[in-house]
């Protein structure tokens, strides 16, 4: 264990493990339940007969379009953002122009919410038709870590990791 001059240098190493565990281990296990849930919420429901989904090319369901950070909230409060910031697919088919451009081509985010919130969510809606009512992905994504702690587990083992002694 290190020796510090002082409260103020611990707190900041101290603080400094938390952010690396935060951006690291606790970010990996919430967007694997964010995706569990999309796939669970969403993709197990019927789409539109003629939009093909992307999933993992592109779709709310590929990795790659999770995105996080540590917000500072003051001096001492530090929270994980985990974000889907999957853009809106261009196409009104979902795979080409062949049957004309979304409406929300131009849009740079809200997919997310559109989905998750239901039509009209920010004054966004579906192409096609048909009403699609909320999936409620991300609150069934608060809730389950809620029940299952696995995020605080997750911070726990990477504080300890990073040679802090936790409870």
């Amino acid at each position: 264990m290190s020796a510090f001059k002082g409260l103020d240098k611990a707190l900041k190493v101290i603080q400094k493990k938390v952010e690396d565990t935060l951006l690291t281990e606790v970010a990996e296990i919430v967007k694997n339940e964010e995706l569990y849930h999309v796939y669970k919420d969403m993709y197990s429901r019927p789409t539109s007969e003629f939009y093909e989904r992307r999933y993992e090319q592109g779709g709310m369901g590929d990795k790659n379009n999770y995105q996080h950070f540590v917000d500072v909230n003051g001096e001492n409060s530090r929270t994980l953002v985990v974000t889907n910031t999957t853009q809106f697919n261009p196409y009104l088919n979902g795979k080409d122009a062949s049957d004309g451009y979304s409406q929300n081509t131009m849009r740079e985010s809200g997919l997310d919410g559109l989905i998750n919130y239901g039509d009209g969510w920010n004054g966004i809606n579906y192409d096609w038709a048909e009403y699609e009512p909320a999936t409620v992905y991300i609150e069934n994504t608060i809730e389950d870590l809620k029940a299952s702690k696995n995020h605080v587990k997750a911070l726990r083992a990477g504080l300890r990791k990073r040679g802090l002694t936790v409870k």
